[in-house]
């Protein structure tokens, strides 16, 4: 589930990189499951990261995603289901009236690992919910840190393997969250407290791949989902045996900037 399309240059296929899609994820089912789930897409309807809805009004994705795109040439595309065929669920697009990047947003393995990777996006007029479109919860400074929730789920249109294709259905995989020890374990020197990590710690082959950037690491939480972390990066090629990397909601600069940016 890694869509983080991150054009760095090819040296970095071996490094670590943005995320794309889900891989050894399912088709989600039914439409509509994670109605939260958005795609933040050009205006000739090509998908390149997700997004998460947060009320009706703002939309959170990853700050990579738009670094060099303005609201004149980004859209969110909110209730999809099948992104190519849009026979499914109840796709619309939301032309976007405002994108803001987290200030100490860096890039690249020298920016922190992808320091802050977190952006709001503010839509024209508002959300129309429904069966198919509606808001999640934000994990804030006082959540735990989800690693022994076992009902954690990440969900993309991203690559299904490294270099491989762009799925049609919107995938899932229940995944397990790291704690911040095992994350550093599993990244020696890459692992930062704006960080939150997942992957199959059985089986290893689970993980977020291209096209995934930007979407939910989606956990339960006293009884209500909540976003928990951002697609953000991950090993070359999408490869599962080390976590992909997601941008801790929690984490009390990007929770801060983000209450800043909406009040909430």
């Amino acid at each position: 589930m890694k869509c983080l399309i991150l054009v760095a240059a090819l040296v970095a296929l071996s490094y670590a990189k943005p995320a794309a899609r889900i891989v050894g994820g399912v088709d989600v089912s039914p439409p509509g499951k994670y109605p939260w789930q958005g795609s933040m897409q050009s205006f000739s309807d090509f998908h390149s990261c997700g997004a998460v809805v947060v009320s009706n009004k703002y939309v959170l994705t990853a700050a990579h995603c738009v670094i060099s795109q303005t609201p004149a040439t980004r859209k969110v595309v909110l209730g999809m289901h099948d992104k190519d065929t849009r026979q499914q669920g109840q796709p619309t697009d939301y032309s976007l009236e405002k994108i803001v990047t987290h200030p100490t947003y860096a890039a690249g393995p020298s920016g922190g690992y992808w320091r802050n990777d977190v952006a709001v996006l503010t839509v024209v007029g508002t959300i129309t919910f429904n069966n198919f479109v509606q808001a999640i919860g934000m994990a804030d400074e006082n959540s735990p840190d989800f690693a022994d929730n076992e009902d954690c789920i990440i969900s993309g249109w991203g690559r299904l393997y490294g270099l491989g294709p762009s799925p049609n259905i919107l995938q899932e995989a229940n995944i397990d969250v790291l704690s911040f020890a095992e994350c550093q374990a599993n990244r020696p020197g890459q692992i930062h407290d704006y960080h939150i990590c997942v992957g199959k710690r059985a089986t290893a082959d689970q993980g977020a791949c291209q096209g995934d950037s930007g979407g939910p690491l989606a956990c339960p939480h006293n009884g209500n989902w909540v976003v928990a972390g951002l697609t953000s990066w991950g090993n070359g090629f999408c490869a599962t045996t080390q976590a992909s990397v997601y941008a801790r909601v929690g984490n009390a600069g990007i929770r801060q900037f983000i209450r800043t940016e909406t009040g909430m």
